[in-house]
């Protein structure tokens, strides 16, 4: 029955040995992503994927290590390899219970220090060679344009206050984001022009007769050429700002409801079934020394867990 028990707590820490690596797994996955707005994030948002990462080594090392010590048998090791694990794990499920309670709060501070940080990017666009790349490469990636939107580019020391940088464009070219202000209601102008075109070859029809398929293979030639060049100035005008805020809310949910609480779910049972065991077996009732002094003498005495 103990070498059974064993081995029950040994599979349940190697559960939570598991979880410990999912959760370096996950931290890796949101270093990589900081590590690409590296420029844009604030400090303490590196300084906590980094905790949760290292956090998640902690809890894989010593339940690997407190497996090993309960299947050894140690049991002085296995109890103190034990305490750190559940203390690791109550930081982590306190943190995570933290993280839930305060994300409103967290989040809009994220974002405004976010923003500020993008501002003062974005007003040495023209002047700073790194500031330009990091725009470049991110409006092209996540087809964004601007902080909040594409005509902060009109108020900004770049351009002629009438252009945007070509990395806006849907198809960047040289040169597409050229006077790009005259063009604000590109998908009116389309439509005015089609109309326009249309009653052109009503009426052309009506009164050419034998030319009507000579003008309508014409005119259906102009109106091809005409909203092509006119898609050659289209731009995203979604701002750089909303986009990552948008698609930062849907990983916090996802990476909440797929991967953190059901790691903290299979913790909490794999914590239960190693206590139940290690009680039944009776390896909870002593093996820990804890120091008591004896009134009647100036020497401390040991004393196990229980007796």
């Amino acid at each position: 029955m103990q070498i059974r028990g064993d081995y029950v707590a040994f599979g349940a820490l190697l559960f939570i040995t598991a979880t410990g690596l999912a959760l370096v797994t996950v931290g890796s996955c949101l270093l990589g992503w900081s590590a690409y707005l590296s420029p844009w994030l604030p400090s303490w948002i590196w300084m906590s994927i980094a905790g949760f990462t290292v956090l998640g080594v902690a809890i894989a090392a010593s339940s690997t290590v407190c497996a090993i010590a309960t299947i050894a048998p140690k049991p002085k090791a296995a109890h103190k390899c034990l305490v750190l694990l559940l203390m690791l794990l109550a930081v982590e499920l306190i943190s995570s219970a933290m993280v839930a309670v305060r994300q409103p709060v967290w989040y809009r501070k994220m974002y405004y220090e976010v923003q500020d940080i993008m501002q003062s990017s974005f007003d040495v666009y023209s002047t700073n060679s790194s500031a330009a790349a990091m725009w470049d490469e991110i409006q092209n990636e996540i087809s964004c344009c601007g902080v909040l939107e594409y005509a902060d580019w009109f108020t900004s020391p770049f351009g002629d206050g009438a252009s945007v940088p070509d990395s806006c464009c849907l198809l960047p070219a040289p040169g597409c984001g050229l006077d790009i202000k005259t063009y604000q209601n590109l998908d009116d102008y389309i439509t005015t022009e089609v109309s326009n075109l249309d009653e052109y070859i009503t009426t052309k029809v009506s009164n050419l007769g034998d030319y009507i398929t000579t003008e309508v293979s014409n005119l259906d030639d102009y109106i091809t050429t005409e909203v092509s060049n006119l898609d050659d100035y289209y731009i995203t005008t979604k701002g750089c700002l909303p986009v990552l805020s948008s698609g930062w809310s849907k990983s916090y949910i996802m990476l909440s409801r797929q991967a953190i609480l059901p790691i903290c779910v299979v913790q909490v049972l794999m914590v239960c079934v190693i206590v139940l065991t290690l009680r039944s077996m009776g390896r909870l009732a002593g093996d820990l020394p804890v120091v008591v002094r004896n009134p009647m003498s100036n020497k401390p005495q040991q004393y196990s867990l229980m007796a």
